[in-house]
């Protein structure tokens, strides 16, 4: 049944097997037959039996040999896989180091821990690192660990919605300001450790409490809303635009060392917050953007800050504001820059 290849073995699937059926389960879930499972296990006699039986249930399966081996898989084929089942007693990998790997390694895929033994602390401790669950080997005929793949997936899809709907906002559809912080702190790591340019644009529409006041906040809800769609155009998928809070912005860049992003993100963006906006009923609506783009080069990445890039940014842009030019950019500057609070609108 398993053949093996560069280190792996790997099957097909079985796609005229019977409707799936459980014990005590009469409906399991629709689409079973295309779920896509990656098994580590080194035991090449009960990596056929594992194949043999979940193929029997529809399932598309890929059996790695060791850690490494699903560390590779993984990178290579990462978006055709739905589920991990993982053996704890690997070649290359002590007690549940293979657990702490893979769930760091691929923190959007549900993943099963497998053994031969039952131990309580041991299962546990598994689920503490994020497994979904703990299926001992031979447990039965499949039935077991068929039905625990179908219901981790379920479980990591409905977590995956929770966790998206907090990180974003709810009018607009960008990520939130918790989200943007996260994003920022990792932006600043990579740029440090890679020798990579950082990009911040801070934006902040000018009188929006008048257009509430004036239109309505209905109104008000749509100007935001394509302020958020035509940032996002402006972008690349890599980029992050994110709602900071009420009528303010920002984007965040990270890029190879020298690509020059400053100049043209904020051309793009100038552009793209300059053209016309329009009324509900067809009439033009007055409504301008004051924009500061601040970038860090490699060399100054030894003393930035989440607040000092961030800061220089939301000062620029209110530089931009209070001359009327509305659009600034500037590299990033070694001293802190504090955002004034009595400055915050206008």
């Amino acid at each position: 049944m398993a053949i093996a290849r560069s280190g792996y073995w790997v099957t097909g699937s079985n796609r005229r097997s019977a409707p799936l059926r459980f014990a005590g389960m009469d409906n399991p879930p629709a689409n079973h037959s295309t779920t896509r499972v990656l098994v580590v296990e080194d035991d090449s006699g009960y990596a056929e039996l594992v194949v043999r039986r979940l193929t029997r249930f529809g399932f598309e399966v890929t059996i790695a040999p060791t850690l490494q081996a699903a560390r590779a898989e993984l990178d290579r084929v990462f978006d055709s896989i739905d589920c991990l089942v993982v053996d704890l007693s690997l070649p290359d990998a002590i007690e549940l180091e293979a657990i702490d790997t893979l769930t760091a390694l691929a923190t959007s895929l549900p993943l099963i821990a497998h053994s031969v033994t039952e131990n309580r602390d041991t299962a546990m401790a598994a689920i503490r690192l994020g497994a979904q669950d703990f299926v001992r080997k031979g447990e039965d005929r499949g039935e077991r660990l068929a039905r625990a793949i179908l219901f981790a997936v379920e479980r990591k899809g409905f977590e995956a919605e929770l966790i998206a709907r907090a990180h974003r906002d709810h009018l607009t559809g960008l990520a939130n300001r918790g989200l943007f912080d996260d994003s920022l702190a990792r932006g600043i790591a990579s740029a440090r450790r890679h020798g990579r340019e950082l990009t911040i644009a801070f934006a902040d529409v000018d009188n929006f409490k008048r257009i509430n006041d004036v239109h309505g906040h209905s109104v008000g809800d749509l100007v935001l809303c394509e302020i958020a769609r035509r940032l996002l155009a402006s972008v690349r998928t890599t980029d992050l635009v994110a709602r900071f809070g009420g009528d303010e912005f920002v984007v965040l860049c990270v890029d190879a060392a020298g690509s020059g992003t400053t100049e043209p993100l904020k051309s793009r963006l100038e552009k793209a917050l300059a053209a016309p906006f329009e009324h509900p009923d067809g009439e033009p609506l007055r409504v301008t953007v004051s924009l500061g783009v601040v970038s860090s080069a490699p060399t100054d990445h030894d003393n930035l800050s989440a607040e000092t890039i961030l800061g220089q940014a939301d000062q620029l842009m209110y530089d931009a504001k209070q001359s009327r030019r509305r659009f600034q950019a500037r590299r990033h500057e070694q001293e802190a820059t504090e955002p004034s609070v009595a400055r915050r609108k206008g």
